[in-house]
């Protein structure tokens, strides 16, 4: 029973995010959406990747105060996923190079 009270008591300090907040990350994260589709299905990034980008990109412009573009979020999304492939592209070649490595050591 005390359980419960402490956890009630907790949940009255809880304080909803705004509605403006909550209509703002909503509308940021359709665009988003709409924009990583078109590169998810030319198979240029991975369903981990889209979820990555959105997870960092959406509060990123959300927060921000500048009003919503939909230019500039096609640009801001066009930069992240260069910068994902890059980096997919970089662990790559490590990759390779330890298996290229692991085979001259088995020989």
């Amino acid at each position: 029973m005390e359980e419960m009270k402490g956890r009630s008591e907790n949940m009255g300090s809880f304080k909803p995010k705004s509605t403006d907040y909550l209509l703002r990350r909503a509308k940021v994260e359709e665009q988003m959406k709409r924009v990583l589709k078109i590169f998810f299905k030319n198979r240029e990034i991975t369903k981990e990747e889209y979820k990555n980008i959105l997870k960092k990109a959406v509060p990123q412009v959300t927060s921000s105060d500048s009003p919503i573009i939909s230019a500039k979020i096609r640009s801001l999304m066009t930069k992240f996923v260069r910068k994902r492939k890059g980096r997919r592209l970089k662990e790559d070649k490590s990759r390779l190079k330890q298996r290229k490595e692991f085979a001259e050591q088995q020989r």
